[in-house]
């Protein structure tokens, strides 16, 4: 199986990414850290076994920026050349689809079909996905697991792998019987048993004797206990009857004497609770009814005094009320007209100010251009600038590009000067002569040379000069024209001049401004003008406003001289005297009314006060008369203190007497029964009696309790002898036990001979199957060590263990592990790991195989021969190598041929 392509739209950092073709080989992965290569090895995992955990909430690799649920969609290849599609996303459950073909099968989060010849998640990571944590030795889980997808079930899916059965026989077996006496053994705990029920044997015929006994006492306890129950019974009964019979006939004989000194008990319960109180109140009550009259005579006065208060001169303003209150609204107004006048007033100065300075741009500011500033036309005079700053910057062109021709006129052609060529000429003439005389050739071709070389130079010099001649021609007539379109741009740019001098010639301006007339001066010119129209703006609001203020000053003028006030110079014055006097008027007249309502309710007050005050005087006079009549004294203070006596005693009296009556409906039958018992149980009226009855049953009581205790013991003994077994029930049980273990021995003897049976089956199919894995192991170790470790073997100890074993250069065998460093320990583990996936898949589909990050302990030479074999495995099956070490994905890069792919 090959992963074709990955679309991701969203799985932890991994935010819409995409690819399209995967390489087929080896994938190579490089990235810096945080760049999300783990996120994509956890991804490629996830696409084989589904999500771990299948929780939204508690899933590591939710998208980081954006709100979106993980997920993505590969295409797949099988070994037979089918192509397929795989869909998964962690909703809030997780849901997965299968599409091959027509076929589609829905997932949910369960692994690949294509992946269960591997078995578990955990085993796939360890031997398939290795990071660096995982070239370790196997976790004891995985490496069972290996073990029984290698060797273990023999081929067939029915059976239980055989470590799980011998755990289970072994389990069973030492559960059973072992010959020393380590852990839970059913046999010894059985002897054990049978021991014990030995000596329990003869402590059951020593309890029975003790049994006995302990019925002859219990029989004695209980008659005991069932007089004194009686005794205690008959006085918890005549007790409380004697205490409430002796109780209630103290309470009569006092409520006697309580009436005999009350004499008229009605009389006294017409008195109120508190007397001297109730006195005290009515007289406190009479003093305050005639203060208070008092107090409305006094505010009788003072309203009266407030309704006098209100004058004719509030009078009249209270009638011009209405007009008076519109001149309080309209102040604030007032006080907007002025203030808007005075800032008026400040622009005015200030555009008067802001005319004087723009002026002087145009040579000072003067008030007769106004006229002419408002007739001027800006538009016109904008369109006569432009055409002169274009008509100029057209001339200023052609002064340049005249200039640049002239600059670009054609050079005189470098040649020797006249007399150099004569002289050569000259020279090779002589030596053409001299030659034949001095029979020299080489003189002779010196001759011939020079004179040929002069007469080439001359004819280069005579086509130079003439060319030359033609090109200053062209030159001359160049230059003219380029002359002639300067004047002319000249004569348009003056033209242009003179309109913009035409159309502000009523200004009058100096003659340096007109020189260059650019966007500077219209802008000059319209800066003036509309600040000659805002001036004019200003000044006629100021004098709309200033007329305003006036008529209004004069209207508020007619108001005040009504009022008899004078006019004040200020009208904001003459408004807040306005508001005064009607606040005033206002004031006293609300007074004045409210005084008027006062008085009626005063009166009104005042006949009840009177009428409230004659009604206590009529109960303080009523009281005291029975104060009078109840004290039988002619003295009131002495008649006082003996009505609150009586009162007291009239209190005792009911509250006795409601006592009893809620204890007894019926007082007449109370009483005779008291008289009955008096003559049938005189002692349950004598106090003494009565209390030695009651130390008599506390006694009583506690004997009660000790024979309880006692009773109970003896019951529990009794009890405690009866769930004992029977010597009877202990001789079945020994020999029942006897059976039993002779039983047990001979069952344990039959697991032993299956275990052994089981176990030499094991070694036996391993043996035959173990060599092939660690036959590939060893050929991938020797190729990334050089030859220096070249075997892999299983070796047995002493005892019977195996362990995994490396043979060297001498040819001796090393155990992996302590103290071979880490570096040779993750080759042997990573060697072990891909034969291990060879053997499984042989016959299976073939599963990619994933590192990151897997060589960080090796030296370059043999991560280069590491690498020869991921490329030769990537011939047979897709492998993703991850790294973030830039020289390991160089390596990697050339050994395999191929480009890296950056995240």
């Amino acid at each position: 199986m090959k992963i074709l392509s990955l679309d991701v739209p969203a799985y932890g950092g991994l935010v819409k990414r995409r690819w399209d073709e995967l390489p087929q080989g080896v994938a190579l992965f490089y990235a810096k850290n945080e760049a999300g290569k783990s996120t994509l090895f956890h991804l490629l995992t996830t696409l084989l076994y589904g999500f771990e955990p299948a929780n939204i909430d508690s899933f590591p690799y939710r998208p980081w920026h954006i709100n979106e649920y993980p997920g993505f969609t590969a295409e797949i290849v099988l070994d037979d050349g089918r192509k397929a599609q795989v869909q998964r996303r962690l909703m809030r459950t997780p849901r997965g689809y299968l599409n091959l073909g027509d076929f589609r099968e829905t997932l949910g989060n369960r692994s690949l079909p294509q992946v269960e010849h591997v078995g578990s998640r955990d085993l796939y990571c360890a031997l398939y996905a290795l990071t660096l944590e995982d070239l370790t030795a196997l976790g004891d889980r995985e490496e069972q697991e290996v073990r029984d997808l290698l060797l273990g079930g023999l081929g067939t899916e029915t059976l239980r792998p055989i470590h799980q059965v011998l755990r289970e026989l072994e389990g069973e077996i030492k559960g059973l019987w072992q010959p020393h006496r380590r852990g839970q053994q059913l046999v010894r705990e059985l002897e054990k048993e049978r021991s014990q029920a030995r000596k329990d044997l003869a402590q059951a015929h020593e309890d029975d004797r003790a049994l006995r006994e302990a019925h002859d006492k219990l029989a004695q306890v209980k008659e005991r206990l069932e007089k004194v129950e009686g005794r205690i019974t008959h006085l918890r009964w005549a007790l409380p009857l004697a205490d409430e019979l002796l109780r209630a006939s103290k309470q009569l004989k006092q409520i006697e004497e309580w009436e005999r000194r009350l004499k008229d008990p009605d009389l006294v319960g017409r008195l109120p609770a508190d007397v001297e109180g109730e006195l005290a109140r009515l007289v406190e009550e009479i003093s305050k009814r005639a203060l208070e009259l008092a107090s409305l005579a006094d505010k009788k006065k003072e309203l009266t005094e407030q309704v006098q208060a209100l004058s004719p001169v509030d009078e009249g303003v209270l009638e011009h009320k209405e007009a008076i209150w519109m001149w309080i609204r309209k102040s604030e107004s007032l006080r907007d007209l002025q203030r808007r006048l005075s800032v008026l007033d400040g622009e005015i100065k200030d555009l008067r100010t802001r005319l004087e300075t723009q002026g002087e741009a145009l040579g000072g500011w003067r008030w007769e251009w106004a006229e002419a500033l408002r007739a001027l036309s800006l538009v016109e005079l904008k369109g006569w600038i432009g055409k002169y700053a274009k008509a100029r910057e057209e001339y200023l062109c052609k002064v340049q590009a005249l200039d640049a021709k002239r600059a670009s006129k054609p050079l005189a052609p470098y040649t020797l000067p006249s007399w150099f060529l004569y002289l050569w000429s000259l020279g090779g003439a002589f030596c053409l002569v001299l030659g034949p005389r001095l029979d020299s050739p080489l003189v002779l071709g010196l001759g011939a040379g020079g004179v040929l070389i002069g007469l080439t130079l001359a004819l280069i010099r005579f086509v130079q000069n003439r060319g030359h001649g033609e090109l200053m021609k062209r030159f001359a007539e160049e230059v003219r024209a380029f002359q002639d379109e300067l004047d002319s741009a000249g004569e348009q740019m003056a033209a242009a001049k003179g309109q913009v001098a035409a159309c502000i010639a009523d200004l009058s301006l100096p003659g340096p401004l007109l020189d260059e007339p650019d966007d500077e001066l219209y802008e000059r010119i319209r800066e003036i003008r509309g600040t000659l129209e805002t001036l004019t703006q200003k000044q006629g609001e100021h004098g709309e406003l200033a007329r305003s203020l006036g008529e209004a000053q004069e209207e508020l003028g007619r108001l005040m001289a009504s009022l008899g006030e004078p006019m004040p110079e200020d009208p904001f014055w003459a408004v807040d005297r306005l508001k005064d006097l009607l606040d005033g008027a206002e004031e006293r007249l609300a007074r004045a009314e409210g005084a008027r309502e006062g008085l009626a309710e005063l009166a009104k007050m005042e006949e009840a006060l009177e009428a409230e005050k004659k009604t206590l005087e009529g109960k303080r006079k009523d009281l005291e008369d029975l104060i009078t009549a109840v004290g039988e004294a002619v003295d009131f203070e002495e008649a006082l203190q003996e009505a609150k006596l009586k009162q007291e005693l009239l209190r005792a009296r009911d509250g006795m007497l409601g006592q009893l009556r809620r204890e007894h409906l019926d007082l007449a039958a109370l009483a005779r029964r008291i008289e009955e018992t008096a003559r049938d149980h005189p002692w349950m009226l004598d106090p003494e009696e009565v209390e030695a009855c009651r130390l008599e049953l506390e006694n009583l009581e506690d004997e009660r309790s000790n024979l309880k205790e006692e009773l109970g013991s003896l019951t529990k003994e009794i009890e405690r002898f009866r769930d004992k077994v029977s010597a009877g029930e202990l001789e079945g049980q020994i020999q029942a036990l006897d059976e039993r273990i002779e039983a047990e021995k001979r069952r344990r003897d039959r697991l032993a001979l299956l275990s052994l049976l089981i176990r030499q089956a094991d070694l036996r199919f391993r043996r035959k199957h173990q060599p092939d894995v660690l036959r590939r192991a060893s050929q991938h170790l020797a190729v990334i060590t050089d030859g220096r470790y070249r075997t892999l073997a299983l070796m047995h100890d002493g005892e019977g263990n195996e362990h995994l074993a490396v043979f060297g250069e001498d040819d001796q065998p090393l155990p992996v592990g302590h103290p071979l460093s880490r570096g040779i320990l993750d080759q042997i583990y990573l060697a072990f790991r891909l034969a291990v996936v060879d053997h499984l898949d042989e016959g299976k589909e073939t599963l990619p195989l994933f590192f990151d990050e897997t060589f960080v302990h090796w030296d370059l030479d043999r991560f280069r021969r590491g690498a020869e074999i991921i490329r030769e495995i990537g011939k047979m099956r897709q492998v993703f190598f991850f790294t973030c070490r830039e020289e390991l994905a160089r390596i990697m890069a050339d050994v395999a041929g191929i480009d890296p792919i950056l995240l």
